[in-house]
């Protein structure tokens, strides 16, 4: 007879990948995932069969949490200069709340291991963010771009503001500022 599996086991684990991932990059041993999350590597692989799959179902989690807090609370409607600060300061808060998430997320992104189904599922689950995403992109100097570069572009300015907020949290407030006044012009030109 199968063993029930535990909600709560499943997310140990996927926090101790993302801390072991933040530590050790994506070729760390599942060994190390398992014995961070307190469970025998056997138990790892009752809930994830194979590497890949812990690391597509990470890149799920971590995706969904990344949309759903960047899109809290933002208005339907109102001056797209100020929904887009509002989603920007909520990015931010994220970022500095999650650093070895948002560093997790970072090389899941750009990963092999993850499928084109998991990205696909990604997007439908973070659809409102993707939405917003492509607002921002057609309203301005972007519009005309491949929508792959425009988004790279935009992940700069954001990665660039986060990595400087994260290393001077005390001129965090400045840096958010000057960060977003970058984004702006990037995408309103």
């Amino acid at each position: 007879m199968a063993r029930q599996k535990s909600d709560e086991k499943r997310s140990a684990i996927l926090q101790a990948a993302i801390r072991v991932i933040d530590r050790q990059g994506l070729g760390a041993a599942t060994a190390k995932i398992a014995a961070e999350a307190g469970v025998s590597n056997g138990s790892l692989f009752t809930y994830f069969p194979t590497k890949a799959d812990l690391l597509n179902d990470l890149y799920l989690e971590i995706k969904s949490d990344m949309a759903g807090e960047l899109m809290q609370g933002l208005p339907d409607d109102g001056p797209f200069q100020d929904r887009l600060r509002h989603a920007w300061g909520n990015w931010m808060d994220w970022a500095s709340a999650h650093p070895a998430r948002r560093h997790a997320m970072a090389q899941l992104m750009v990963s092999d291991e993850i499928s084109a189904a998991t990205r696909a599922k990604a997007d439908a689950i973070a659809a409102p963010l993707g939405a917003f995403l492509d607002e921002i992109r057609t309203g301005g100097p972007l519009r005309d771009m491949p929508i792959g570069l425009a988004m790279r572009l935009i992940d700069g300015v954001v990665t660039a503001t986060m990595d400087a907020v994260l290393a001077e949290p005390a001129k965090a407030p400045a840096l958010r500022a000057a960060g977003f006044d970058a984004f702006w012009r990037l995408v309103r030109g």
